[in-house]
Formats: structure tokens, C-alpha cells, sequence
């Protein structure tokens, strides 16, 4: 497990560190909320306006999970949650036609 301590001093990057809390069940739950064609036809994550991502799903075992690693559960840390499952799933899925 990466631990937040190394993700501050930089010895993971940001898609590492946040990558490490999804599961394919948050995945299925932000392409519900956000949607997938929206996902899909977006650039980046970052173009779907921050509104939306603030209001995406939160599990507390991905809590739990960021408590052993010696992070905690944030509106800031939920958002890095949402948009890194958002580009896992546009990643598995960028050639499916919407």
C-alpha cells in the first residue's frame, strides 16, 4: 500500500497514490452518476465541471482503506477518488463507441 506520507514527499505520483482506493464497484457507481457517454466524450476528467464531481458517490471502505494508509476521507480526497475511477474506466473503454 502506498502510503499518504510518500505521496506528499513525492515518491508516488497522484494517479498512483488515489489509484491504489478504486474498485471496480466505485467505478460502476461514478460512470451511474456522472454517465458514461459524458465520460466518454469528455478530453479530461477536469472538463465535466467541479459541481459534479463534489456531489459524486462516497464509500466508506475507501475511508477506511485511506486510514491505514495514514490519509483520511476529504470532499478534496472524494473528488481525486471520482475523476481518477472516471479515468480508469475512460481508459478500459476509450475505444467503445457511444
Amino acid at each position: 500500500m502506498k502510503r499518504y506520507a510518500n505521496y506528499v514527499k513525492g515518491r508516488c505520483s497522484h494517479r498512483e497514490y488515489y489509484g491504489q482506493f478504486v474498485t471496480d464497484r466505485y467505478i460502476e457507481a461514478v460512470v451511474r452518476y456522472v454517465g458514461e457517454e459524458r465520460i466518454l466524450s469528455c478530453k479530461s476528467v477536469d472538463d465535466i465541471p467541479l459541481r459534479v464531481w463534489d456531489e459524486s458517490p462516497r464509500f466508506l471502505s475507501i475511508g477506511a482503506k485511506m486510514k491505514r494508509a495514514g490519509d483520511w476521507l476529504s470532499l478534496s480526497s472524494c473528488v481525486c477518488l471520482a475523476k481518477e475511477a472516471a479515468k480508469q474506466f475512460k481508459e478500459k473503454n476509450q475505444n467503445k463507441n457511444i
